[in-house]
């Protein structure tokens, strides 16, 4: 379930090219990965490269997984 929740939050900060933080445990668990980094309160991908390699096709791959 946890791992569905990250590829929703990640997917969201991709798509939208960031999103305003709350401070849950998905987002500390994005942002300890590397993946994501906060500035000013919003959540964006973490450089130009991870936006490339952990694209939608990456994103609905995972979901997939996840699921079964």
């Amino acid at each position: 379930k946890q791992s569905i929740q990250l590829l929703r939050l990640y997917q969201q900060i991709w798509h939208q090219d960031g999103i305003s933080a709350i401070d849950s445990p998905e987002e500390s668990e994005l942002l300890l990965s590397g993946l994501v980094f906060k500035k000013e309160g919003t959540l964006r991908v973490q450089n130009p490269i991870y936006k490339s390699i952990f694209d939608q096709n990456w994103i609905k791959q995972n979901s997939k997984v996840a699921f079964e």
